[in-house]
């Protein structure tokens, strides 16, 4: 077949797979799971359409990338929501499960009698492609964030104008949560201002921090160093002094390609990426933008690289998928491999043994189809 000589064919354990969380733009409590293979040591992206991400000629379209499985839809009743919502998700206790929120509106609107439903969260394990549930937070409102720390998850949003923004903390083994203190204000006063407060979670209290840096997606800490995609920049290190609760710039690195030069315009737009770390110094980007050709479909462009030495990025593979649909956009990506830094004593995985199978969930074989 024509192209069969850019495919990159590797045995499957020679790889680390790393999963892109995908939301549509037609319904934003609905997400597709992507599953990306990338080749142990060498970076290479498998089985995508090698070369840098430029516009895609409708003549040579890249080869598909199909979803492993689809959350929040009207087809599985066990993940359904009718309502009108917004996914928040994030990888949480152990690293192949995705915990999931869908937020509701602040207001229940008249004509959605639905919006009185009060569901659970969900959580989908990448390793069984089963489906749980877990408690939803108490005040459960739109705006929220899921933040993953030191074995807890904290929920971030605001359930109400009056009410203000929420801060509770979920304990997995009970499968509960519990109240923590209100945000300070100043983290919400003025768009353009960009103020840094750090809660420290044995204090069970709330700090402003000095120094400020502006990064795109979530940081990823390597040691006392933290690595993070810039918005003024291609990607900033970085380092935290929790004794002075301050933020120093260490180094702007620079080499990455400039994806968003090629992925802006006429054609594209709606650019997003998030970056993933796949151990060491080795990380993998992924980006995404709204094709308007009228094709029906989307490319992902992945890039594979390590920091070095020097203040300098090493491009490993760069290379690109299509999805066949469009209006998406990048929430969330990690691998299963490499899990969130939790604390120096090594806060072991936590079992939670409330944690219910949906039962009408079948498995799933390698292609994300339902079987028996």
């Amino acid at each position: 077949m024509e192209g069969e000589c850019s495919m990159l064919v590797k045995q499957e354990s020679t790889y680390k797979s790393v999963f892109i969380l995908a939301r549509t733009r037609r319904r934003a409590n609905e997400g597709y799971l992507f599953e990306v293979k990338i080749g142990q040591g060498s970076g290479d992206i498998i089985g995508a359409r090698e070369g840098i991400p430029v516009p895609i000629d409708a003549q040579d379209r890249p080869p598909l990338l199909h979803p492993v499985t689809k959350f929040f839809d009207d087809e599985k009743s066990h993940t359904a929501f009718s309502y009108i919502g917004s996914l928040v998700a994030v990888t949480f206790n152990g690293p192949s499960k995705l915990y999931m929120l869908v937020t509701a509106p602040v207001e229940p609107k008249p004509y959605l009698r639905s919006t009185k439903l009060k569901p659970k969260g969900r959580v989908f394990d990448t390793e069984t492609k089963s489906f749980y549930e877990f408690e939803r937070p108490k005040s459960f409102g739109e705006g929220a964030n899921l933040i993953p720390a030191y074995g807890k998850l904290y929920h971030l949003g605001r359930c109400g104008l009056r009410e203000g923004p929420a801060f509770e903390r979920y304990d997995p083994c009970n499968d509960c949560w519990e109240p923590l203190p209100h945000v300070p204000a100043e983290l919400f006063r003025g768009v353009w201002t960009l103020t840094v407060f750090a809660f420290h979670v044995i204090e069970n209290k709330w700090h402003p921090v000095s120094g400020t840096v502006s990064i795109l997606g979530r940081a990823v800490v390597v040691g006392d160093t933290i690595y993070a995609l810039s918005t003024a920049f291609q990607m900033v290190k970085f380092s935290f002094d929790s004794s002075m609760y301050s933020i120093t710039i260490k180094q702007l690195l620079r080499g990455l390609e400039n994806v968003r030069r090629y992925a802006m315009g006429e054609r594209f737009d709606n650019y997003s990426e998030y970056m993933v770390h796949l151990g060491n110094l080795e990380f993998c980007r992924v980006c995404t933008a709204v094709d308007n050709s009228g094709d029906g479909r989307q490319p992902i462009w992945i890039t594979t690289f390590q920091i070095v030495d020097t203040p300098h990025i090493k491009i490993l593979h760069s290379a690109v998928f299509d999805v066949d649909m469009t209006g998406y956009y990048i929430y969330h990506s990690f691998t299963p491999y490499v899990s969130f830094p939790t604390h120096p004593s090594q806060i072991a995985r936590i079992t939670n043994p409330k944690e219910k199978k949906l039962r009408d969930h079948g498995k799933r074989d390698a292609s994300g189809k339902e079987t028996a």
